[in-house]
């Protein structure tokens, strides 16, 4: 519930209080996982996020 609150919008300082915690640490872990689910819906549907990036090239120009 916590995530999905977080997830559309929710303070997390609202949160805190609402789940009775007395650091705010207890609380950030829930938008941890906000974030990795984040991070999972970028590399699954954006464009870019699985282009292999380009080599470097060892030969050198004199």
């Amino acid at each position: 519930m916590a995530t999905a609150l977080l997830e559309n919008g929710a303070e997390i300082k609202f949160l805190q209080q609402m789940l009775g915690h007395e650091q705010i640490q207890s609380t950030q872990v829930y938008g941890n996982v906000s974030i990795r689910k984040l991070k999972e819906a970028h590399t699954k549907l954006h464009p870019g996020a699985n282009l292999k990036k380009p080599r470097k090239s060892t030969l050198t120009n004199k």
